[in-house]
């Protein structure tokens, strides 16, 4: 078997100048590929002298050849044999392609180019005074643009109060004059536009629900801002859905079934309380309130707390809270807290009033403070921006923990319980701080201070205590089933 040599394959020149409409390209004219410099051309077309396989190397006049391991061309190296070349191998090579110049044209967006193309058989196809009339009025492409662009800055939807739409400001201006724009339009719209029925329905119902719910909220409910994040008719489509799907997956409910359950819906509580737990029906339908609770809650309190101490107490009851039957039973409090408790008092209910004359008389400046036996724990804890009571302020405060402590340690806790608190403080001697102008609006106003927050810190802590009640007996429990 005759065993042929390894043949070499040859770059095209890099050089652009050999490279294009060089020598190279005339003698390897094809018509379906074009000359790279990656193309390979084979040793067979190259003429030997072209061929460089040998290392030359005169040595004392001596040429010395040593093989080299792949062969190279020499640089003017041009690929002149081309035995039986195929008539599809001399075509001529084709033109080069011309690129088009971007126009200004390219420069308008797309849809903008597809309003204006749409619209000018509609124009055609109208009345002269049709059309004048048209195109005086915002439904022309520029002013449409302008319109749709106005809505944007409006921020539709909104999730920021900055961002929120206000009654009687620009942005309630723009939504109105796009539902204008939407109506007008609608007479001389096309399937085929961009903007059909469908799409100019939907912002429709968009727009116009969120001037209703906010002329509804600001009138009715006193709200001075919407935020329109979540306005959409997919809610309503999202509700439609669930009344669908209470008759199955794959049925659809009869008109009949559809009306029952709107109905059932529209008195059934969704909010229910847990089984087992602290919380009431009543508390769980506060939830579905759209009224400050927080401020109603406190305006309830400020209302029965005045109440209360508008009236006077019985003469035979007079003393009745002062003490329980056995005050061995009773809990007290550390008088250095009562005086820290004291302090915070005074920050929130006397410094508000802004009346010198009630914060020279419950009040006292650090200095003056210092001294007194009760204000050792503020002083120890003081930075710079505790307050000291004075001693009328702290005797009040006293006397308020004395009742509540008495309260609670013959009473259960219960959802009325503040009320029991407030009675035994109707019941108990009278006490009042302050100015003669501010000394009644502003005991009631500690008072209610410091029964909501006196019992927010005692439920807390018999949530805490119930809880590690409850992890103890568990703890217990696990340990008698092992034993």
């Amino acid at each position: 078997m005759k065993q042929t040599a390894k043949l070499s394959l040859f770059k095209a020149p890099a050089d652009p100048e050999r490279l294009g409409r060089s020598v190279w390209e005339r003698y390897l004219h094809r018509g379906d590929k074009r000359l790279t410099p990656d193309s390979a051309v084979c040793e067979l077309h190259f003429e030997q002298s072209f061929i460089v396989r040998d290392y030359v190397h005169i040595i004392n006049g001596t040429e010395l050849r040593i093989p080299r391991g792949t062969p190279t061309l020499t640089p003017d190296a041009v690929p002149t044999i081309l035995p039986n070349v195929a008539p599809h191998l001399s075509k001529r090579l084709p033109p080069e392609r011309n690129v088009r110049k971007r126009s200004e044209e390219d420069a308008v967006p797309r849809k903008r180019r597809r309003l204006s193309t749409t619209d000018e058989p509609a124009v055609r196809n109208r009345s002269p005074s049709s059309v004048s009339d048209v195109l005086n009025e915002p439904t022309a492409n520029d002013d449409a643009l302008a319109t749709i662009a106005a809505l944007r800055d409006v921020k539709l939807p909104n999730r920021y109060t900055a961002e929120a739409v206000q009654p009687n400001s620009p942005s309630v201006g723009v939504i109105k004059k796009m539902l204008e724009f939407l109506n007008k339009r609608e007479d001389h719209t096309d399937k085929k536009q961009f903007l059909n029925q469908s799409t100019a329905e939907g912002l429709r119902i968009t727009l116009t629900s969120t001037l209703e719910l906010l002329d509804n909220l600001h009138k009715k409910v006193g709200h001075t801002y919407l935020i329109t994040s979540q306005l959409s008719q997919d809610k309503s489509e999202n509700f439609f859905g669930i009344v669908r799907m209470s008759s199955g997956c794959n049925t659809h409910p009869t008109p009949q079934q559809f009306l029952l359950a709107v109905n059932c819906l529209s008195f059934y509580n969704l909010a229910r309380s847990v089984t087992g737990g602290n919380s009431t029906a009543d508390t769980i339908s506060s939830l579905l309130s759209i009224e400050d609770s927080e401020l109603t809650g406190k305006k309830k309190l400020m209302d029965t707390v005045n109440s209360h101490l508008n009236k006077q107490a019985p003469a035979n009851e007079s003393t009745s809270g002062n003490s329980a039957e056995h005050s061995y039973n009773v809990r007290r409090s550390d008088s250095r807290l009562i005086c820290h408790i004291a302090g915070y008092v005074a920050k929130r209910c006397v410094l508000p009033s802004s009346c010198p004359a009630c914060t020279d008389c419950l009040l006292l400046s650090a200095q003056d403070g210092r001294r007194m036996p009760a204000a050792e724990f503020i002083k120890h804890i003081d930075l710079g921006g505790l307050h000291y009571p004075s001693l009328e302020l702290l005797k009040f405060i006293s006397r308020l923990e004395d009742v509540f402590t008495n309260c609670f340690s013959g009473r259960k806790l219960h959802s009325e319980s503040v009320m029991d608190v407030l009675h035994m403080i109707h019941h108990a001697s009278p006490l009042q701080v302050g100015c003669e102008i501010h000394t009644k609006s502003l005991t009631a106003r500690i008072v209610g201070f410091y029964v909501t927050m006196r019992l927010h810190f005692f439920v807390k802590g018999e949530n805490k205590s119930n809880l590690l009640r409850k992890r103890n007996s568990a703890k217990h429990l696990k340990l008698s089933r092992l034993n």
